[in-house]
């Protein structure tokens, strides 16, 4: 791991990662589970409330796809933020962005079905993001790279 320190830059190409590579999972999410459900995807998926539902296969879908696009992003988390301490703050500034672009976009979302697609994902991010770096943070390191390195160093 790299050293504590307060790197604005780093900080900054981690959130612009992350939420690049938010948009390219959740795009390809909508365009399998729109394969599969039979539907054209659309660019108002990403930032219309409307289009999150359950009152139509599509809705549902769309809802799925950002649940989908949460699991498979917590285990990008290991790699983009590295330390569990700081997983919370990544994925709920990834949903904030994600909120604004939203209300930017489009609308203020009102469906109660966005939110609460919203909510599970930041949960589903957050708590499997945190586990797989706790996971990846405490693997033994094995004493037999430390002696060779000194060695190698003498």
């Amino acid at each position: 791991f790299r050293k504590e320190s307060w790197d604005p830059v780093l900080i900054v190409s981690q959130i612009v990662g992350l939420q690049a590579l938010y948009y390219v999972i959740l795009g390809l999410s909508f365009m399998l589970l729109d394969w599969l459900s039979g539907h054209q995807p659309s660019l108002t998926q990403y930032f219309s409330g409307s289009d999150v539902n359950l009152s139509s296969l599509y809705g549902a879908t769309t809802s799925f796809a950002f649940v989908l696009t949460s699991l498979v992003l917590a285990i990008c988390l290991v790699y983009i933020v590295e330390r569990a301490k700081k997983v919370l703050d990544f994925v709920a500034t990834l949903h904030l962005i994600h909120f604004l672009l939203c209300l930017s976009i489009e609308c203020f979302p009102t469906s109660w079905v966005w939110w609460v697609s919203m909510l599970v994902s930041l949960l589903i991010m957050t708590l499997l993001g945190e586990y797989l770096c706790q996971k990846r943070e405490l693997r033994e390191i094995k004493r037999s790279d430390i002696l060779t390195a000194d060695i190698q160093n003498v």
